[in-house]
């Protein structure tokens, strides 16, 4: 008899043994079940202690695989909390380098501007084209040399050719605007033959902001910014009819452009979009 029951017990140790590695993979989850099934060979034990050992057993496996799946989704969350930690910071440190960025430049640019000679084209709708060297004060006579070699919006690289407008005018006390200006034309570069017209803006526009001038001759616009939100701050149109084009259309105008690349769009200058003040500096 006691050989007998030395072999049930180790026939339900390797069976319990079954059932607890069952466990640890997540196939066994209620104890009970088990229990159930125990009961039919109950009567094999001398005592009903070893059944209730081999049910705190059996209980333990499946108390073992829940806290298993607890820690996993514990971790899971902790995981994606960290994520979402990591993610909030990259946004805040990457704000926090376009701030910086900024306000870099806009010291840049103060110091740009305290280094120019002339107070009047310092604070005006000028300030922009002076700073960076295409309008030069020549004892009184403002010389304008605006090279537009951006024509279309595919990219921001200079084109192999440019349409350059000059024109000047004189300043004595106070700036004055004419409202006739005699302006040249010369197109130059990978052209099939360059050109050279003299023509005449006339002045429709004057704003705190802004300067608008139209060539009825050669159906074209220039506007000249002090602050723009696109930041080129000098923009040719052509093609256009007088009245057609304000300085308050710009924006607007140029987001339709960038949405439509066969559009009509103004012709622009390298020099203006440039967005790092420090090259200006080591000039």
């Amino acid at each position: 008899m006691l050989l007998e029951f030395e072999i049930i017990w180790f026939t339900l140790l390797i069976f319990i043994t079954s059932l607890n590695l069952l466990a640890q993979a997540n196939y066994i989850t209620l104890s009970g079940r088990l229990f159930l099934f125990l009961l039919p060979v109950k009567n094999f034990f001398k005592s009903s202690s070893i059944l209730v050992i081999v049910f705190f057993v059996l209980t333990s496996c499946s108390f073992s695989t829940s806290n298993n799946k607890s820690t996993i989704s514990s971790t899971n969350s902790k995981h994606d909390s960290l994520l979402a930690a990591q993610q909030e910071a990259n946004k805040s440190t990457k704000s926090d380098e376009e701030a910086n960025w900024q306000n870099y430049q806009d010291s840049l640019r103060n110091t740009l501007l305290n280094s120019k000679p002339n107070k009047l084209l310092k604070t005006s709708i000028l300030q922009e084209v002076y700073i960076r060297g295409l309008l030069q004060d020549l004892n009184g006579v403002l010389q304008f040399t605006l090279p537009f070699n951006l024509h279309s919006f595919d990219c921001s690289a200079p084109d192999c050719y440019s349409t350059e407008i000059s024109f000047h005018f004189r300043m004595d006390d106070e700036l004055l605007f004419p409202k006739e200006l005699p302006f040249t034309i010369n197109e130059y570069g990978c052209v099939d033959e360059e050109t050279n017209i003299t023509s005449t803006f006339l002045l429709t526009e004057l704003e705190d902001n802004y300067i608008n001038y139209y060539s009825p001759s050669e159906r074209s616009n220039l506007i000249i910014f002090k602050t723009d939100k696109q930041k080129s701050f000098v923009y040719y149109f052509v093609e256009v009819e007088q009245g057609s084009i304000t300085g308050n259309d710009v924006n607007r105008l140029l987001n339709e452009y960038e949405e439509d690349p066969e559009a009509n769009a103004p012709y622009r200058i390298t020099t203006m979009c440039i967005l790092d003040y420090k090259i200006f500096l080591d000039e």
